[in-house]
């Protein structure tokens, strides 16, 4: 068997990584996808001409469902990012960029979504937690001493907001 056709012959292994971890976002579901065929690409020089390896297709399962939740969690340590905070690729640096409002790019909509719906579904209190949180980046502590509530209540309803978040957006 050649590797393209090795490649084609476990892709729906692939297709259900995708489904396991519910990815969402065409262009990283693209990603994810690419990154796990090249996977597949550097076990077949490994696996070609052994009979060791008894069950091939669970060890290939193994293996992408490792590497999927490798990518994910490289794809999470972005994810707490300020909203107006872009990496660049050179010098891996980090620069505030400012997303152009009156472009109709898919994530510029899908924030002032999430902005509609903090404004509607969380009281005043809440909201200005939320403010003063994400985006003034003020500590718990300096919160809760201005609400004069302790910390962990301020950490609990952030938390909680931002689960309430997770649910109406998955």
């Amino acid at each position: 068997m050649n590797i393209e056709g090795f490649v084609s012959t476990y892709e729906y292994i692939i297709k259900r990584m995708i489904r396991i971890f519910k990815v969402k976002n065409k262009d990283f579901v693209e990603d994810i996808k690419q990154e796990l065929r090249m996977k597949l690409v550097s076990v077949y020089d490994q696996v070609i001409g052994k009979d060791s390896i008894e069950n091939l297709e669970s060890y290939l399962f193994i293996i992408l469902k490792r590497t999927t939740i490798n990518i994910l969690k490289k794809e999470s340590r972005f994810k707490h990012l300020s909203l107006n905070q872009k990496k660049m690729k050179s010098d891996e640096e980090w620069i505030n960029e400012i997303p152009d409002t009156h472009s109709n790019d898919d994530s510029t909509e899908k924030v002032e979504e999430i902005l509609i719906f903090i404004t509607d579904s969380f009281t005043k209190d809440e909201i200005n937690i939320f403010h003063l949180y994400f985006e003034k980046k003020m500590s718990l502590e300096k919160i809760s001493e201005m609400h004069q509530t302790s910390r962990e209540t301020i950490r609990r309803k952030i938390n909680i907001m931002k689960e309430k978040i997770r649910r109406w957006y998955t």
